[in-house]
C-alpha cells in the first residue's frame, strides 16, 4: 500500500473520452453531465462486515493542496466544473476536509461536488458541513443501513444514528440535496428491526433514498461468515443486483423480506 499518494501522478484524463464519460449513469442522484471523478484518499478505518478491502484498513490521503491543484488542472484543460468525489472517507480527518474546502473557496473556484459516497454520517459537524457547502457541494449520500441498534454493533458500523439525523436535518438547511442508503436484511433481522429502518427513513428530511437487499459479497467477514447460511442463491456476479438482491440472512420469509422493501420505497416516495 501506497503511503505518498502525492507522489503519484494524477489520473490520465487525456486518456478518457470525456463525452462518452458524461453520457453514462453516475454515481450520484444527480442527471447525466460533464464532470470527473475525483479520489483524494484511500482506505477506511472502519471495519463494517460488509464492505470491501480493496486499499486496506490505513487511512492515507492527498494533501488538500494537491487535491485542489488537480481540481483546477481539470476545469482549466477541459472546462469541466462538476466532480464527484468517491473517497471511501473523506471526512475521518475533519482538519484535511475543512482545509480543502477552504483552498476551493480561496482561489474562487466555481465547482459543484457531489458526495456519492464517503462521508461518515456521525463525522460531520454543522461546521464542516458548511463549508462543504461554500465549497460546491450539491449532494451527499448518508448510508445509514439500519436503525436497530443491535445490527449496528454485530455488523461494525456502530453509526451514531441521533448525530446521523443532525447532519441530515443541517445539511437540508443548508441547501444540499440528501440521499440516504438503507440496507434490509441482516443476519437474523427481525420485522421490528426490518420497520425500524424504514421508520426512521420516514423520520428525517431526506430527498431521496435507497432501500437495498443485504448482499453478503465474496471476501468481506459477512459473506465469510454467513455463507453456509444463505437461503436462496441468485448465481453468477453477472446477475448480482443491489436492489432485488440474491441472498435473506434475515429471520422473517423472502416473501415478507421483499414487501417490505417494496412497502418501504411506497411510504417514501
Amino acid at each position: 500500500f501506497i503511503e505518498d499518494l502525492d507522489a503519484l501522478p494524477w489520473p490520465a484524463w487525456d486518456l478518457v473520452d470525456i463525452e462518452g464519460y458524461a453520457a453514462r449513469p453516475c454515481m450520484s442522484t444527480l442527471p447525466k453531465r460533464r464532470y470527473m471523478t475525483l479520489f483524494t484518499s484511500r482506505a477506511c478505518p472502519y471495519r463494517c462486515n460488509y464492505c470491501h478491502d480493496v486499499f486496506g484498513k490505513v487511512f492515507r490521503a492527498r494533501s488538500p493542496e494537491n487535491v485542489v491543484a488537480e481540481i483546477e488542472e481539470i476545469s482549466r484543460r477541459y472546462g469541466i466544473t462538476e466532480f464527484e468525489c468517491v473517497d471511501d472517507i473523506f471526512n475521518i480527518d475533519n482538519r484535511r476536509a475543512e482545509r480543502i474546502c477552504d483552498l476551493i473557496i480561496e482561489r474562487g473556484l466555481e465547482i459543484g461536488i457531489t458526495f456519492p459516497n464517503g462521508l461518515r454520517a456521525d463525522r460531520l459537524p454543522r461546521a464542516l458541513l458548511e463549508k462543504l457547502r461554500r465549497a460546491g457541494t450539491r449532494t451527499i449520500s448518508f448510508a445509514v443501513e439500519s436503525a436497530s441498534e443491535r445490527i449496528q454493533k454485530e455488523t461494525q458500523k456502530k453509526m451514531n444514528l441521533q448525530r446521523l439525523a443532525q447532519a441530515v436535518r443541517d445539511a437540508n438547511e443548508l441547501g444540499i440535496l440528501c440521499t440516504g442508503f438503507f440496507m434490509l436484511g441482516f443476519p437474523g433481522e427481525t420485522r421490528e428491526e426490518l420497520q425500524s429502518t424504514v421508520n426512521f427513513a420516514l423520520s428525517i428530511p431526506l430527498h431521496t433514498a435507497h432501500f437495498f437487499i443485504v448482499t453478503p459479497s465474496q471476501g468481506t467477514p459477512l459473506s465469510e461468515r454467513y455463507s453456509s447460511e444463505v437461503r436462496r442463491h441468485a448465481g453468477s456476479f453477472e446477475t448480482f443486483h443491489y436492489i432485488l438482491g440474491s441472498t435473506n440472512l434475515s429471520a422473517v420469509s423472502d416473501q415478507e423480506l421483499y414487501r417490505i422493501q417494496r412497502t418501504a420505497w411506497l411510504r417514501f416516495y
